[in-house]
This record gives structure tokens, C-alpha cells and sequence, in this order.
């Protein structure tokens, strides 16, 4: 189990949700996959760019720090060595 995925059972079982049910989940992309290595990290850009005014206004980080991220994720499309993987956790709880 991961620390993410301990962490939702404790916020959920404090909510007073009695059954809870938490699945990791773990993707991977490498640079062989074109299409889905852009599909990829055009959304990420495109989160960034429409989260960007939020992100700066509440000074989540600052504007050097999402430009460098947008051009790391840019820089991702045209590497041959690109490798992402992400893992997530889907919780989903009920009231007791």
C-alpha cells in the first residue's frame, strides 16, 4: 500500500465513510510512443497554461518555476530518452 493511498483511508475513515476502497493505478509512456507521449503532455501544458494566473496568485510557486516546467514538458516531446510514468490512486468511499 502506498503512503498515498494510507493517507486516503485515514482522511475518508475521518469523514465518517465506514467502507473505503483505494486502487493504485501506474502508467508509463516512452519517446517510441509518439502519439500518446503528445496527447500526453499537450494536456499537462495545457493545465498549466489555463492554471497558470491561480497558481501564481495564490504563490503556489513562482513564474520562473511554471515556465521552467513548461519547457521541461516541451523539451519531453523531442528527446529520444523520454519516460513518464505516473501513479495515481482512485479512492472511492461509503457512509457507514
Amino acid at each position: 500500500m502506498t503512503s498515498a493511498t494510507r493517507k486516503l483511508f485515514t482522511i475518508f475513515g475521518q469523514a465518517g465513510l465506514g467502507r473505503v476502497e483505494a486502487t493504485p493505478r501506474t502508467f508509463s509512456i516512452t519517446a517510441s510512443q509518439r502519439e500518446k507521449l503528445d496527447v500526453y503532455v499537450s494536456g499537462a501544458m495545457e493545465i498549466i497554461g489555463q492554471a497558470r494566473d491561480r497558481i501564481l496568485a495564490e504563490q503556489l510557486t513562482d513564474a520562473a518555476t511554471v515556465e521552467q516546467a513548461l519547457r521541461e514538458y516541451e523539451a519531453l516531446l523531442h528527446s529520444d530518452e523520454t519516460f513518464l510514468i505516473e501513479v495515481n490512486v482512485r479512492a472511492v468511499g461509503w457512509k457507514a
